[in-house]
């Protein structure tokens, strides 16, 4: 081959070079975007944690004050109960607003578990055997892997 044959590969290569290379930009750019997308969808799902934890926090303190009360209401009526003022009835139904008033407090004990345990993981958190050694999530202990043997 020739001069002129090794110039004509030459350019037809720097062609195909700057194809590459262009792909490889855009592939670059994409890759960035996506990186953007998933960056703001994490501070998303952190904020949204830390907001729901935040209601959840002031629906527990009504729960609980509204569980006291259904409990002073309950000693009210043990005591009519009690001196002959009413029958068993009413006490028996006050006893079923205690009993939904502590499974409404427990409720949302469980949905704050579950908006800590999301914060965690939009944190970043796992629960891999990095934890499993007794490590803690905030203030809440997690429990050793039972799957993991110990020495």
């Amino acid at each position: 081959m020739g001069v002129g044959a090794t110039a004509t590969a030459s350019i037809y290569n720097g062609g195909q070079l700057k194809a590459v290379a262009s792909a490889r930009a855009a592939e670059a750019r994409a890759a960035s975007a996506e990186f953007a997308r998933v960056g703001a969808r994490s501070f998303a799902d952190v904020e949204d944690a830390i907001s729901g934890e935040a209601a959840l926090r002031e629906q527990a303190d009504y729960a609980a004050t509204a569980l006291d009360a259904q409990r002073r209401d309950l000693a009210v009526t043990q005591v009519e109960f009690r001196v002959g003022r009413t029958d068993a009835r009413p006490v028996l139904q006050q006893q079923l607003r205690v009993y939904a008033a502590q499974m409404h407090a427990v409720h949302i004990q469980a949905e704050t578990l579950s908006q800590r345990v999301a914060l965690n993981l939009a944190l970043g958190g796992d629960f891999g055997s990095d934890n499993a050694a007794g490590a803690t999530m905030g203030s809440l202990p997690v429990a050793p892997d039972a799957a993991t043997p110990t020495g």
